[in-house]
């Protein structure tokens, strides 16, 4: 949910109808439960939460029943490799490396 600045997840039971927030307060922000339009997310199998955090610039990571997330990439994280443009999608291989669409600067971004 872009706009809402969050990320929700929603049961594939349908007599479950509700929608739990997972990250984002629902206010536009830079801290760490806050996201800026974000746009692609990924799940890994240890149901660890990855979010292109678009409009901050960053690959947020949320690990399982956290509502702070660690910054993995882009200029706000702790080990500063990775400069993001308006990241819009993210995926995580099997040996953990991260993929990146990196939307304003053309370019799709692996790191290892």
């Amino acid at each position: 949910m872009d706009s809402k600045q969050q990320v929700v997840s929603k049961s594939l039971n349908f007599s479950l109808n509700a929608l739990t927030v997972v990250a984002g307060t629902g206010c536009q922000g830079s801290v760490s439960n806050m996201l800026d339009t974000p746009y692609g997310i990924f799940v890994d199998t240890n149901l660890d939460l990855y979010v292109a955090d678009s409009g901050n610039n960053r690959i947020q990571l949320f690990q399982p029943g956290q509502l702070n997330a660690i910054t993995v990439a882009g200029l706000s994280s702790s080990n500063i490799t990775i400069s993001l443009n308006n990241p819009v999608s993210i995926i995580l291989d099997f040996n953990k490396y991260l993929f990146i669409v990196d939307n304003n600067n053309n370019r799709i971004i692996g790191s290892g």
